[in-house]
């Protein structure tokens, strides 16, 4: 009977060892994946590019950064267009500016 027990002992010790290595090599490589996926966003939103889809777990923390990471590019698109539109209006109401001093001088020498 201990010889049995023994055996018995050796063979839980050896399956518990292998389900705790496959379960750390599942989990190693989900996490991993998921970290890859955030520095690609991260590395696509520093070069103004589309963002990659990203599989992402529920209530889980690496969705909670991709999900901010997405926001603030997003908003910082919108102020980047913004931006860009109001330098465009400010350039149009310079020339108008330009050409209604210019239009005056014009009429004047014309008609002198």
């Amino acid at each position: 009977v201990p010889v049995l027990l023994s055996i018995l002992t050796a063979v839980l010790i050896v399956v518990s060892s292998m389900v705790g290595i496959i379960l750390t090599y599942h989990l190693t490589k989900r996490n991993y994946s998921l970290i890859m996926g955030v520095i690609s966003i991260v590395e696509a939103a520093e070069k103004n590019e589309k963002i990659p889809s990203l599989e992402t777990y529920r209530n889980d923390n690496y969705a909670y950064i991709i999900n901010n990471i997405v926001k603030t590019f997003a908003e910082q698109n919108a102020l980047r267009t913004q931006l860009a539109e109001k330098k465009y209006r400010m350039k149009s109401l310079e020339l108008k500016a330009l050409q209604a001093q210019i239009n005056p001088h014009f009429l004047n020498n014309t008609l002198k």
